[in-house]
């Protein structure tokens, strides 16, 4: 974590952690909770007896492929189309050498082949990861993943169930270690077929010496006690018998709030919560036996009857299985509300563009209660996300950094925010807040700092709000505590518009035959080879099966509508249940996006299409200027007892402004480092804020080459401009220059360059993007600690003096 010691003595501020000094004979003074205290954040001051870690827990499941340990039940998949063949696997000196080839298994441009083998039946639940040693040929731009459960018998066509995060192939010609992830499915579901899987969009070699299944168990015997994510909950793990003791000041109404859980059903545990005040007698409050791994057994202790004593708070855990591992989860003491720190909720509406919401002049009523909402506080009429996809984008405003600064996008295996970088909600977790995180997108979870995580992979993806609001009340019945934090992030609209909204909304914007014809073209467009939700407009694949692009891209914006509508509603009815629940007016609610909506079905329905060197991409299709409709976003602040209703800003702001302004609005201490700048002198009406370009970038890393590729560019009230850094000299399609210069004010889509006309212009925004691609660099150097780096602390103030970081 960046800059620790500031943020201790913050946290030491707010928690009571005082201990004996050794030699003083000073008493240890107790926690105290005048703020929620997250008790596996304090292992140092609890008073652990001696825990055991058992001996003799098998390990793994190891295979090696070199010529003296051959390994035959492993075999090739057989692709859905037999006749291309499966990947070809071959024996050699230290390995098994697998041969992707362009038949085997194409989807589109996309090369995918695997192997596997029968596994005894078991849960996907007891395993942890997969250890691979691998040599991949060099230049071989390949990936490697898990793949888990085969459809199919015999030598029918086969397919895996599920499949693991993407690993990217290091192509020197040496020997890896990876460690793949198992993919998330089902609780206890069971694994029968494990298989590994190379991907790439060129044929290649890779060579596979060994493989190990590492077993869950066996992760958690490095210590007898510790603290872990599981399960979605921030937890401390222990090995039955075990026993950790905390001296704590009960609050006024205190409450503890935490759930119980086990590593394996064959090793149940039984829980018992205990306190003593200093000088009483000890009481049992809670006894409970779990033994269901698959769930966690959530629990409430009244400790009000012994507010403002000083008391031994007790977790005990034993087991018939000595060693067993057990999961106290987000164990979390709570008092009657001394704070006037408000709770925070930060709602992403997941590709929620602007320019369909009727809160911006939309001309369909999209988002009804957006606009209420915008009444009672404040629009930003000119918000931007930094880049144009979740995981970047997500990963820039949870920090208040850019792409560039974070690292850029370097794999799919790869963490989107470096570990130095600290986000939102770290902040708020060590300034007392309990934090969750609710989302259906899984690019979008990034957990550092969160209490509980409710991630729900649902494919109904219209629903998503519904089942989020759902779940954010059920985890405030389960941790009612103030403050909190809570980030939802919901996948309604988008791209992810393959189900259809639930009622009334469906047929609001669209016919049941059209929406019938709309979903009959996207299969035929999926069964072609193609994949119609990322499908750009410049595709051809619409032409060649005689479909109307116009009606096609007229009924996905429809359906993009309908779900719009949807979620708003959603929006509505989460704002009335915090009215009724009385947290309403202690509520700082700020409405967002990740970016704005891709712009296919605005330029598909366009007619002639404009240049296609200036189309949208999905994902890393770099080439396309962000400044249009892919980065043009809501962004809706409310909070009733801290600013006023009916503001409106004109001036552009960016998300990763967010961040800076949360931590402001809530009194918390600033970031370190921030790219961003607090919005609350704005919704104040006080003075300390200035308008400035907002930036956003958006890079991957060449592993051929080893730098980053992509755009970094600006909006400066009416100019924008897009600069392309690296360019890729094989890329099928290239700029015409590497900076292209746009009138946003007369041309919002961003479709005519202006970089011949106006080229007193185009070299003043390049020399500036130029400038501003160096202080990312040097930022990314700074926050990884690199030797190189050649940014000081005095140059640290400097940036900050100029503007350049908070």
């Amino acid at each position: 974590m960046l800059f620790p010691t500031r943020r201790t003595r913050v946290v030491a501020l707010a928690v009571s952690l005082t201990s004996a000094c050794a030699g003083y004979g000073t008493e240890p003074q107790p926690l105290t909770a005048r703020v929620p205290l997250h008790l596996e954040d304090h292992l140092e001051a609890a008073s652990i007896d001696d825990v055991e870690v058992p001996e003799g827990i098998s390990d793994a499941v190891a295979w090696r492929f070199d010529r003296l340990a051959p390994q035959p039940h492993w075999r090739p998949v057989v692709p859905p189309q037999p006749e291309r063949g499966p990947i070809q696997a071959v024996q050699i000196d230290d390995g098994l050498r697998l041969i992707l080839r362009e038949e085997a298994g194409r989807r589109g441009a996309w090369i995918e082949g695997g192997i596997y083998v029968d596994v005894p039946a078991s849960s996907l639940d007891d395993w942890a990861y997969v250890e691979v040693r691998a040599r991949a040929a060099k230049e071989f731009t390949g990936t490697l993943r898990l793949g888990i459960n085969l459809s199919g018998d015999g030598n029918e066509p086969r397919l895996f169930d599920a499949l693991g995060p993407a690993a990217d192939l290091i192509q020197d010609g040496t020997v890896n270690t990876y460690r793949l992830r198992l993919p998330g499915i089902s609780p206890g579901e069971s694994m029968q077929h494990l298989g590994l899987v190379v991907g790439a969009t060129e044929p290649g070699t890779v060579d596979i010496l060994s493989l190990r299944l590492v077993s869950l168990e066996s992760t958690f015997n490095m210590a007898p006690t510790g603290m872990r994510t599981v399960q979605g909950r921030r937890a401390i793990f222990t090995h039955a018998p075990s026993r950790l003791r905390y001296l704590v000041m009960v609050p006024p109404g205190g409450r503890l709030d935490l759930g119980l859980g086990v590593l394996l059903e064959k090793s149940p545990v039984s829980f018992e919560v205990s306190i003593r005040p200093v000088g009483g007698i000890p009481e049992t409050l809670l006894q409970h036996r779990h033994k269901d791994p698959a769930r966690w057994e959530q629990a409430s202790v009244d400790l009000s009857h012994l507010a403002g004593k000083v008391a031994t708070l007790t977790l005990e855990t034993s087991s018939v299985e000595a060693g067993a591992v057990a999961f106290w989860g987000a164990p979390t003491l709570t008092g009657v509300r001394d704070t006037d720190r408000p709770n925070v909720i930060l709602y992403i509406i997941d590709a929620g563009g602007s320019d369909y919401m009727s809160a911006y002049g939309y001309n369909r009523p999209t988002t009804p209660n957006l606009e209420r909402l915008a009444a009672e506080g404040a629009i930003f009429e000119a918000a931007y996300s930094n880049s144009t996809w979740t995981a970047v984008s997500t990963g820039s405003f949870l920090t208040s950094l850019q792409n560039t600064a974070l690292g850029g996008f370097r794999s799919w295996s790869a963490p989107m925010v470096p570990e130095e970088a600290v986000p939102l909600a770290q902040h708020m977790h060590l300034d007392g807040y309990q934090t969750a995180l609710l989302t259906t997108n899984g690019l979008a979870v990034h957990s550092g700092g969160i209490d509980i995580l409710r991630y729900r992979n649902d494919e109904r993806f219209s629903r998503s709000s519904r089942v989020l609001n759902e779940e954010f009340w059920r985890w405030r019945h389960s941790y009612p505590g103030e403050p909190y934090y809570v980030r939802f992030q919901t996948t309604d609209v988008g791209n992810h518009t393959q189900a259809l909204p639930e009622p009334p909304f469906a047929g609001l914007f669209i016919d049941s035959s059209r929406r019938k014809r709309y979903f009959r073209w996207t299969a035929q467009v999926n069964d072609s080879g193609g994949y119609a939700n990322g499908m750009s407009p410049y595709d051809d694949s619409l032409d060649q099966l005689g479909i109307d692009r116009i009606a096609y891209y007229a009924a996905r914006r429809d359906l993009y509508d309908e779900n719009l509508a949807h979620n708003d509603a959603q929006l509505g009815r989460l704002v009335e249940g915090l009215k009724a629940s009385g947290e309403w007016n202690n509520t700082l609610l700020i409405i967002a996006s990740d970016h704005g909506s891709h712009s296919h079905q605005t330029l598909g329905m366009m007619d002639p299409l404009p240049p296609q060197w200036l189309a949208p991409g999905e994902g890393l299709d770099w080439r396309a200027p962000m400044l249009g409709l892919m980065t043009r976003i809501p962004l809706v602040v409310v909070w009733p007892g801290g600013i006023e209703g009916g503001q409106r800003f004109s001036d552009p702001v960016s998300m990763i402004d967010v961040l800076p302004t949360i931590l402001d609005l809530a009194g918390l201490p600033p970031a370190e480092i921030a790219q961003g700048q607090s919005l609350a002198p704005l919704l104040r009406g006080e003075s300390g804020w200035d308008s400035r370009p907002v930036f956003l970038d958006e890079f991957y890393l060449d592993t051929a080459t080893g730098r980053l590729r992509g755009l970094i560019e600006v909006i400066d009230g009416r100019w924008g401009a897009s600069l392309e850094i690296n360019q890729d000299p094989e890329a099928p399609v290239r700029r015409p220059v590497p900076l292209l210069l746009f009138d946003l004010w007369n041309d919002p889509y961003c479709l005519t360059s202006l970089h011949e006309s106006r080229p007193e212009l185009a070299k003043h925004y390049a020399d500036l993007l130029e400038a501003q691609w160096q202080i990312h660099q040097e930022l990314q150097l700074h926050l990884t600690g690199a030797e190189e780096s050649a940014l000081t602390a005095e140059d640290i103030d400097n940036l900050r003096a100029l503007g350049y970081i908070q």
